[in-house]
């Protein structure tokens, strides 16, 4: 075996070793640091080529070593900090990151992603604005399902911006910030920039609220199936995202007027039960012993997903998936296009229009976040909140009055006077 030796670094310090191995056409690195020793193909078969990837190891391992020296913490691979991270925060409420894995079937997952865009051997200390933005681009190829058109095809869209920065820029945030603090690791000195990409290159846009008008809520019970009215009514009075208003009878305190539940973010929340609250609530006593939503199967069946077997009048409760399936089957029958989500923002729209202040009812959309809502968010007591959502029943019950008095109104005139000339329709034989 042949070997070559590369003069010191500035006439002092060794660079790496290049050798030759006759069983291989490539050069081979040999260097020893700190009583490590390595031995490594450079993959190179030109001997300038080679010497120059030796001596980026080379330099890459004394560097190393003196962090070592200096910190007594061995350095941390990309694949590592990874696996460590998502060893944390893996029963959290975040599964579609992960999970961190070799199989194939993960590979697309964002943990999987970044670590393979990145560079699954590069070290923590070495990841820099670069590598994120390289991490950026590789993400923004992505497309979603968005339909189809009028021959069936499937129709593609650009993923929202918003998930883009959830699983790049914040995760890898995440990531590293994660093994700082918790594994001692150094992070790139000067650091990584993530503002830049959050607020300059990736500015988020804001998908414009949807509000269900109470005409649209009087067409929407006439359609749906009546076991999704007292739920879609009681969301709009409550202001609640979807998660939340799947409550059980042990949260509802009939004597104290008072629902309790934990909201977005873990915090505990008390919602007043006004009497428009109460007429919806108290109907549903007795369909099942724990959970206050529930539908009534029609047929028995089994769910071919879940295996789950629905005998043919009993009853069970709601579950978030159930609820936007019927959102999805039935609100199309009545011509209105919405999220379950819209109901949220239809009840403070419902308020707002009742004439009760923006700080009352952003206090009753129940944020936690003062940054978010500080611009508006007062000093609210109890008994202003439970005095707005009763002001916001009296209006919203005036309305529907005078909605379901002028559609009585435009059935008799539709009654009295019958179209002349009546739709006639052909039908023709097959020949």
């Amino acid at each position: 075996m042949s070997d070559r030796r590369s003069r010191g670094e500035r006439g002092s310090l060794p660079h790496a070793r290049i050798v030759r191995d006759p069983k291989s056409p490539y050069w081979y690195a040999e260097f020893e640091v700190d009583g490590e020793r390595f031995h490594k193909s450079t993959r190179q078969r030109d001997e300038a080529a080679a010497q120059a990837v030796a001596d980026g190891w080379h330099k890459e391992a004394v560097a190393a070593a003196g962090r070592r020296r200096k910190t007594g913490i061995e350095p941390m691979r990309l694949w590592e900090a990874a696996s460590a991270w998502w060893e944390h925060v893996k029963f959290g409420d975040e599964p579609d990151l992960g999970p961190f894995s070799d199989d194939p079937r993960y590979a697309d997952r964002p943990v999987n992603r970044l670590v393979r865009v990145i560079g699954r051997d590069k070290y923590v200390h070495e990841v820099w604005n670069p590598d994120l933005q390289k991490l950026i681009d590789d993400r923004r190829k992505d497309t979603k399902r968005s339909g189809v058109d009028d021959d069936g095809n499937p129709l593609f869209k650009p993923i929202a911006v918003r998930t883009i920065n959830r699983t790049t820029t914040r995760l890898l945030r995440r990531m590293l910030f994660f093994v700082r603090d918790n594994h001692g690791q150094a992070l790139h000195d000067p650091p990584i920039t993530f503002g830049r990409f959050l607020k300059g290159q990736m500015k988020e846009k804001k998908r414009p609220p949807r509000v269900i008008t109470p005409r649209e809520a009087i067409k929407l019970k006439q359609t749906e199936r009546p076991d999704l009215t007292p739920l879609r009514e009681f969301a709009v009075l409550t202001t609640l995202r979807l998660e939340e208003c799947l409550i059980t009878w042990p949260q509802v305190d009939f004597a104290t007027r008072k629902i309790r539940l934990v909201q977005k973010g873990g915090e505990w929340r008390e919602i007043d039960i006004t009497p428009a609250i109460e007429r919806i609530l108290r109907p549903l006593k007795g369909h099942h012993e724990m959970h206050v939503f529930t539908w009534n199967a029609s047929r028995t069946r089994k769910c071919p997903k879940t295996g789950q077997k629905f005998e043919k009048g009993k009853r069970y409760p709601w579950t978030y998936w159930g609820v936007s399936t019927a959102r999805r089957r039935d609100w199309p029958k009545a011509g209105i296009q919405a999220n379950f989500h819209d109901l949220r923002r239809t009840g403070a729209e419902y308020m707002r229009a009742a004439g009760v202040p923006i700080d009352v009812y952003s206090k009753q959309l129940g944020h936690s976040d003062i940054k978010t809502t500080q611009i508006y968010m007062g000093n609210l007591s109890p008994e202003q909140l439970a005095g707005s959502a009763i002001q916001r029943d009296a209006w919203l019950e005036a309305v529907n009055a005078q909605v379901e008095q002028e559609l009585a109104e435009e059935a008799a005139a539709g009654s009295a006077n019958p179209t002349k000339n009546p739709t006639t329709v052909v039908v023709r034989k097959r020949k």
